[in-house]
């Protein structure tokens, strides 16, 4: 937890405090203080989202380098290899087969992250989701203290696709976009993972 998770906590239960006020002095029949605190409510949400959306536009895309790990608390995700592959009998089309480390850096309660997604994305900022599959690895799976689980994810996208890279997501509710600095926030840029990108050569499959 940051600075800014601090302040969006406070700023919400102030937020909460007054609009209870409100309410409270609505019922008393005191409408003239009823509207002024309401009007402070107005305010005070106006310049949150004014300096959440000016800090979003006047920040720059994070990007975590091939290997590295993007840690939620103690819980992290880490792209370990990534594989290009033709599509067979789509000349139009290329496989992405990406292989994830999820690791705890917790030390004495199992970890797990929750509403967790990842796409791809390319040069043009073009996104393409990963291909269903029912037995891979959920993001959600239980990690005890300090172990660690490999989870793939294949994406299928244009043979022209260059630049592409992995973006990590939470989808479902989130304060996410409200939080003043977070990658999630409210237009801010998302934060990419490189992909070490190796490629399929048929001389090696088939020597």
């Amino acid at each position: 937890m940051n600075l800014f998770d601090l302040l969006f906590i406070g700023a919400f239960l102030v937020r909460v405090v007054m609009f209870a006020f409100f309410f409270v002095t609505l019922l008393r029949g005191d409408r003239r203080r009823a509207a002024a605190t309401l009007g402070k409510w107005a305010t005070g949400c106006a310049v949150y989202l004014v300096v959440l959306v000016t800090v979003s536009f006047s920040s720059r895309r994070t990007v975590v380098t091939a290997g590295a790990v993007r840690c939620f608390d103690d819980w992290s995700i880490a792209v370990e290899s990534a594989e290009m592959t033709p599509v067979p009998g789509n000349a139009e089309m290329k496989r992405c087969v990406v292989q994830l480390r999820l690791s705890s850096r917790a030390r004495r309660v199992s970890q797990r992250e929750n509403g967790l997604a990842v796409h791809l994305v390319d040069a043009h900022g073009t996104r393409y989701s990963p291909v269903f599959d029912t037995q891979a690895t959920p993001f959600n799976v239980p990690l005890v203290p300090g172990e660690s689980a490999i989870a793939v994810r294949t994406f299928e996208i244009p043979a022209v696709a260059q630049g592409t890279a992995l973006i990590v997501r939470h989808v479902g509710f989130t304060p996410a976009p409200l939080i003043i600095g977070d990658d999630e926030s409210l237009f801010h840029k998302r934060t990419t993972m490189e992909l070490p990108l190796s490629r399929f050569d048929p001389r090696k499959k088939n020597p």
